[in-house]
Formats: C-alpha cells, structure tokens, sequence
C-alpha cells in the first residue's frame, strides 16, 4: 500500500478561509428540533487571538439531524504575521446532557507572504 503525504494548509495574508466541519449525533428536543452553536477561536503562538459569537446551526434543509453540516469562513487580515496557526471550533449541543455536550476539534495551517 502506498501512503499518501498531504501538502499542509498554506493561506496567504488577506485570503478569506472557508471551512465545514460535521457535528455527529446532535440531541433532538422532543419536538424533534436540534440547538447546536458552534463557535470559532483562532490561535497563533499559543495565544487566542479571537472568539467568534456562538454561530446557532441552522438544521433546515439538511438530510438528518444526526449530521449537521456547518460552514462557515474569516478573512486573514492584512497585518496577519506568517507563521503558524490553529483554528479551534467548538460545538455547543444545548440538548445533550452536560457530559456529552460540547466537542472540539483543531487544525493546524500557515499564513505564508
């Protein structure tokens, strides 16, 4: 079997970032409907460098709720350092119990000039 290697991300200072993650599993009401929030934190260094407001999952129109597709974007601001960067999302499922209602998941990229 042959490994694929996967270039990494690279962005360039001013480009906008689109990006879709997949929430599994999301917690009907009993009225059957779904109240994830996502919310989007950005690192460089290891420092935060901003929180996104919590972004309510609009579920109408998509197939289930147990795959809430979100998609979403930020703009790399002119002033962005090169370097290294994490961006952050964090789903928020106000209908799950407490245990089981938040999930996280990062990637890494690299503004470049």
């Amino acid at each position: 079997l042959a490994a694929e290697s996967f270039d990494r991300l690279r962005f360039r200072v001013g480009e906008t970032v689109l990006y879709t993650c997949q929430i599994l599993n999301a917690f009907p009401a009993p009225d059957g409907s779904t109240h994830v929030e996502v919310r989007a934190t950005l690192y460089y260094d290891g420092k935060a460098l901003g929180t996104s407001a919590p972004i309510k999952i609009d579920p109408g129109g998509q197939a289930e709720a147990k795959r809430l597709v979100f998609r979403s974007n930020f703009r790399l601001g002119e002033q962005s350092t090169p370097g290294d960067y994490t961006l952050q999302l964090t789903a928020v499922d106000r209908n799950a119990p407490d245990k089981r209602a938040t999930a996280t998941q990062t990637i890494d990229f690299e503004i470049v000039e």
